[in-house]
């Protein structure tokens, strides 16, 4: 009989999607603190659910998603594909991260007009081209001309040549890490952005329970985030 009940438990469990294996993907900057507390919210919640982590670039996820080899997503797009949904997460605000070496460290507020002529670190432009382009057109309107543009595959390669001097960065909150002793992040005009919002993008049909916790998660986890920031950006 007991066997019989938890059978009958797991089979409910099964067609609610609450224990269906989630596939998630995410842009490596979110490794860091957005995907550990979500995961955490989401096993808090629905503590069978099975879940599996893949750190990829946001137009690779928008290919997997579609072909069905992921169930959602966190990346940076302004569009969605047909067939799938989107939920905003965030307009990161953005930091100027420089050595602790630099100049510009001890200021604790830059503008992008004080990188100018500095050489810049970016990630390859075909990790997401729209990205980039966006990026450069932010500095470039803000009376900014980088020397040369010095290519880092992804964070975890940009923020270790901006801690040794090779360069500056215009970056998003994600990349942000004030544990860091080699870097120091100013924080910029909270009215910059760059039109390329942090989204949680999903296939509608994906195990119902998981995802539902997933997106709720995102969205509190992600303000969570921006609340921590502006805080930071205040303090004296």
């Amino acid at each position: 009989m007991a066997d019989l009940i938890r059978l009958e438990q797991v089979t409910r469990d099964a067609a609610a999607g609450r224990t269906a294996a989630l596939r998630i993907g995410a842009v490596h900057p979110a490794m860091r603190l957005l995907m550990p507390r979500i995961l955490s919210s989401v096993r808090a919640g629905v503590p069978d659910v099975r879940m599996t982590l893949h750190p990829i670039n946001s137009h690779t996820q928008l290919r997997q998603l579609i072909d069905g080899q992921l169930e959602a997503g966190i990346l940076r797009s302004r569009s969605t594909p047909p067939g799938l949904a989107v939920d905003t997460l965030m307009d990161e605000p953005l930091y100027a991260a420089v050595a602790s070496s630099h100049p510009l460290a001890t200021r604790g507020l830059a503008s992008i007009a004080d990188l100018n002529d500095e050489d810049f670190i970016m990630a390859p432009r075909d990790r997401n081209p729209v990205f980039y382009d966006e990026l450069l057109r932010l500095v470039t309107d803000n009376q900014c001309s980088p020397r040369r543009i010095v290519e880092a595959d992804d964070m975890w390669a940009q923020l270790p040549m901006v801690g040794a001097g090779a360069g500056v960065a215009v970056l998003p909150l994600l990349f942000v890490d004030h544990t860091r002793d080699d870097i120091v992040f100013l924080t910029l005009d909270r009215k910059l952005g760059l039109g390329l919002p942090l989204v949680l993008v999903y296939a509608p049909n994906s195990p119902t329970a998981a995802l539902t916790a997933v997106r709720r998660a995102a969205r509190a986890e992600a303000e969570h985030l921006l609340e921590a920031s502006s805080r930071q950006s205040t303090e004296p």
